[in-house]
């Protein structure tokens, strides 16, 4: 007989309390500092105590953060250490995983590959690369770097994958042959796959390989010293060990998504090349720039919240703002761009985190001398924060009545609480899943493991995704000899669970 425990909710944003709370000052190692006079002194201390507060709430062993003005970095400094075992620090030079924010340099590519006319971005892929099947539509460089192309995103499994692959060509075959979620350009829909189909076209409108068009055409021109694909063959002297959570991480290959998520980068190299995309720079023409940050828009005209490659949003003041977060096992990164105040900010650490452009922007308001009040907010920001509250004292209550009810052995209630109240749980991979609820159900313990499971909201309304698959486990504890089923679906956020039932042996 199968007992219900909880429907979820379907999407999520990474539970972060970023602002400053009543919470004692934290001193880490701090190495590396660039920029400390007199001028940017206070802001300094203020970014300190920022990154500091958010050290040790998400437990993040090494962190780096780098702010560029006018194409001047002004303050670089690490916290924490790149390997905990041997006490090596982090740096500004400390080379983390990029993730997604691999995404944004692959778009410096198609841009200047766009700007020498050898990249259509509105020909059918196939001009480039046969080897991708025909989908019965025409899908294009352009719809690939919006997500509006219909290309899946990756499943849980492959990002387990361990296969080494020689070439950006060779990786397709994980969903060359697949059919489209959807027709290019319905809905925006998150793909990584998408931006690894870039690389191949890249790859062959340049005429050379990708990774070598990337180091010969955007990292060496940009003195981008500690940028390189986070290659698991090769030994790369600044790379930081990664976490997850408090232990070293498992290794992945990540050659199969070099574009989308497979780079290594330090925060000085983060802002030299945000920098390279303020209006003044004469890295790409004015007009390749307006292409870049140009919301795209579905078939029915819905803008969506990507240009190439970049997410561009606003400031409640109307200001613009580029930018792109990166998440995955042992890595967190942000990268922030705002054109009007010349500002650049980066911020990378050695596991997922959870910090992203609030943060950013946050330490960008202390180096342009604005107070708390004067800060603006990103549009929507204010509701969101508002809705997460309301949510979190949902969470909090059901928590409490879950707890109760395993007391007292009421698992009616436990049933109602989960289904009426419980939000959407992530996990960076399926071990950390399972160890999560292998605590709490083979063990007894009821404590929600707060370092391991992100608690997220849905933010931009988007549709929930397709079912990857379901999965059994089965452990002895808290509920006697007791086997729970996890249903997953995608979503652009990545695999989350919808479903739990309980089995009786």
């Amino acid at each position: 007989m199968k007992v219900k425990i909880w429907q979820l909710f379907r999407w999520s944003v990474v539970f972060i309390a970023v602002t400053a709370l009543a919470l004692p000052l934290l001193f880490t190692i701090g190495c590396g500092q660039k920029g400390a006079d007199s001028t940017d002194a206070e802001a300094i201390a203020k970014a300190r105590y920022y990154i500091n507060e958010l050290q040790e709430r998400f437990k993040i062993p090494g962190m780096a953060v780098a702010v560029a003005i006018a194409d001047s970095i002004v303050w670089a400094e690490g916290f924490g250490y790149a390997n905990l075992e041997k006490k090596i620090p982090a740096t500004p030079q400390t080379m983390f995983r990029a993730g997604s924010v691999s995404k944004v340099f692959t778009a410096g590519a198609v841009a200047l590959l766009y700007e020498q006319r050898k990249l259509d971005l509105d020909a059918p892929v196939q001009k480039y690369v046969p080897e991708f099947s025909d989908k019965g539509y025409v899908v294009t460089t352009r719809q690939l770097a919006g997500h509006l192309s219909g290309i899946r995103h990756y499943n849980l499994d492959e990002e387990e994958d361990k296969k080494h692959y020689d070439d950006v060509i060779s990786a397709l075959e994980l969903f060359r042959d697949d059919d489209l979620v959807h027709p290019p350009g319905e809905k925006y829909s998150y793909s990584s796959y998408g931006w690894n189909l870039i690389s191949t076209v890249v790859q062959r409108a340049a005429g050379q390989s990708f990774l070598d068009y990337m180091r010969e055409h955007i990292f060496t021109p940009l003195n981008m010293v500690n940028t390189a694909a986070d290659d698991i063959t090769a030994d790369i002297p600044n790379r930081s060990l990664f976490y997850d959570g408090q232990e070293v991480a498992k290794d992945i290959d990540l050659s199969y998504k070099w574009a989308s998520g497979g780079f290594l980068t330090s925060v000085e190299d983060l802002v030299r090349y945000g920098s390279a995309f303020l209006p003044d720079s004469d890295f790409l023409k004015p007009e390749t720039l307006e292409l870049l940050f140009t919301n795209q828009k579905t078939n029915d005209g819905k803008a969506i919240p990507h240009g190439i490659g970049w997410l561009v949003g606003k400031f409640e003041n109307g200001n613009s703002l580029y930018y792109h977060p990166g998440s995955l096992l042992g890595g967190q990164a942000i990268l922030v761009v705002q054109p009007k105040d010349r500002i650049v900010v980066a911020m990378l650490a050695n596991r997922s985190s959870g910090f992203g452009e609030t943060a950013a922007n946050q330490i960008a308001c202390y180096f342009l001398g604005l107070r708390e009040n004067e800060c603006p907010e990103i549009e929507g920001e204010r509701k969101l924060r508002i809705e997460k509250h309301m949510r979190l004292q949902m969470l909090s209550s059901a928590i409490n009545e879950w707890e109760t009810a395993i007391e007292t052995g009421n698992l009616k209630t436990v049933m109602a609480t989960f289904s009426e109240n419980f939000q959407s749980l992530k996990w960076e991979n399926k071990t950390a899943m399972r160890r999560h609820f292998q605590q709490i159900f083979a063990s007894g313990s009821t404590a929600v493991d707060t370092e391991n499971l992100h608690f997220r909201f849905r933010s931009r309304g988007y549709p929930l995704g397709a079912l990857t698959y379901i999965e059994g486990i089965k452990t002895e504890g808290a509920f006697g000899a007791t086997s729970f089923r996890l249903t997953f679906i995608r979503e652009e956020s990545g695999p989350m669970i919808t479903n739990l039932e309980f089995v009786e042996p």
